[in-house]
C-alpha cells in the first residue's frame, strides 16, 4: 500500500499489482538483454539506433494520446509490450542481434519510459503520495529487471546459456505480459482503485464510505456530516454533497457540465470523482459496477479534453473564478 500524505479529501487507498511488477521487470529485463548487444556494435550504429528511435516513440506517443485521449494508457502499455516482443521474434527469425531487433527494443523502452512518467504523476495526484516514493519504487523494479537482462546475456556465448534460447523465453514472458498482465482493467485498477473483491477489498470500501461525509462538504460547500449522509434511506448523491449548488466548486462543476454537455449521471459522477473519491466508492454510492464509473469517467475525460484527476479539478477551479 502506498503511504498517503496528510490530505483527507484526496486520500485514497492504492496498491501495486504484483502482476504489473513482474510485467514491468519483464520489459526492462528484454530491453537489457538486447541493448548489451546494441552496445557491442559500432558506435555510428548506437548513436544512430538511440536518436531514431528516441523520436519515433515521441512521435508515436503523441499521436496514440491525441487519437485515444483519456483511454491510452492501457493501449500504450500494450504498444510497448508489441514492439519489444517484435524485437525478439526478429532476433530469433535473424538467428541473432541486427539493428532492426534494437530499433524495435529501443522504441519500445522509450514508450515504456514516458508511460511510466505520466501514471507516475497521475498516482502522485490521485493518491497525494510523495513522488519520491513512488518513483524509487517503480525504479528500483525497473533496475531489477534491466540488470536481470544483462545477466542473462552475459552468461550467454561458448560454455554458457544459449542466445536464441534465452531470447526465446523472454519473448514468450512478453507475450504473456501483454495478454493478461497489462491489461486495461489492470492499468485503471492501478490508476483508480481497486474494483474486484479482493482480500481487503470490502473494508477499505466500507471505510471510505464511514468517511465524514462533512469531508466532501468542506470541498462543495456543504455542511452536513455523520455517514448517515451517506447511509440513509434512498440516499443520493445530493445527499453526501451537501448544498454544492451555492458554493464555487459547486458551481464550477454545474458550469462544466453544462459547457461540456455532461449527462446528470457524468455529472454526479464529476463531483464525487474531483473530489477526490475512488472509482469504487462511487459504484457502491451508485449502486453501479465499477467499470460503469470509469466508463463514466472517461467519457468526462473525452468531452472535457483532460487527462487526469488533477486537470479536472483545475478546470472546475478555473470555470468556478471565470
Amino acid at each position: 500500500m502506498w503511504a498517503p500524505c496528510a490530505d483527507p479529501v484526496f486520500k485514497r487507498t492504492g496498491s501495486f499489482p504484483p502482476s504489473l511488477m513482474v510485467g514491468l521487470a519483464m520489459v526492462s529485463a528484454g530491453f537489457g538483454f538486447l541493448q548489451q548487444l546494441l552496445y557491442q556494435q559500432d558506435a555510428n550504429v548506437v548513436v544512430g539506433v538511440i536518436v531514431g528511435t528516441k523520436f519515433a516513440a515521441v512521435l508515436l506517443f503523441v499521436a496514440v494520446a491525441g487519437l485515444l485521449g483519456s483511454a491510452f494508457v492501457a493501449t500504450l502499455a500494450k504498444t510497448l509490450i508489441t514492439f519489444a516482443t517484435a524485437a525478439f521474434l526478429v532476433f530469433l527469425a535473424q538467428g541473432g542481434y541486427s539493428p532492426l531487433s534494437s530499433a524495435l527494443m529501443s522504441t519500445g523502452y522509450s514508450l515504456f519510459e514516458m508511460t511510466t512518467y505520466l501514471v507516475l504523476a497521475e498516482l502522485a495526484l490521485s493518491l497525494r503520495v510523495r513522488p519520491l516514493s513512488l518513483l524509487s519504487g517503480f525504479y528500483l523494479i525497473e533496475t531489477v529487471g534491466y540488470l536481470l537482462g544483462c545477466s542473462l546475456e552475459a552468461a550467454t556465448g561458448p560454455g554458457g546459456l544459449d542466445r536464441r534460447m534465452v531470447a526465446a523465453v523472454l519473448a514468450l514472458a512478453l507475450l504473456i505480459c501483454a495478454v493478461w498482465v497489462f491489461t486495461e482493467k489492470h492499468v485503471n485498477d492501478l490508476l483508480w482503485g481497486r474494483g474486484d473483491g479482493s482480500a481487503g477489498g470490502d473494508a477499505v470500501r466500507r471505510q471510505e464510505i464511514d468517511i465524514d461525509a462533512g469531508v466532501l462538504g468542506s470541498l462543495t460547500g456543504g455542511h452536513r456530516g455523520g455517514g448517515e449522509a451517506l447511509h440513509g434511506e434512498g440516499c443520493r448523491l445530493e445527499d453526501a454533497s451537501g448544498e454544492s449548488a451555492s458554493s464555487p466548486y459547486g458551481r464550477g462543476v454545474a458550469r462544466v457540465s453544462e459547457r461540456f454537455r455532461l449527462s446528470p449521471r457524468e455529472t454526479e459522477v464529476l463531483r464525487l470523482f474531483a473530489a477526490g473519491r475512488s472509482a469504487a466508492f462511487i459504484a457502491e454510492l451508485q449502486f453501479v459496477t465499477t467499470n460503469t464509473v470509469r466508463s463514466h469517467i472517461k467519457h468526462i475525460y473525452g468531452k472535457c479534453d483532460v487527462h487526469s484527476r488533477q486537470e479536472l479539478i483545475t478546470l472546475i477551479e478555473r470555470v468556478a473564478d471565470q
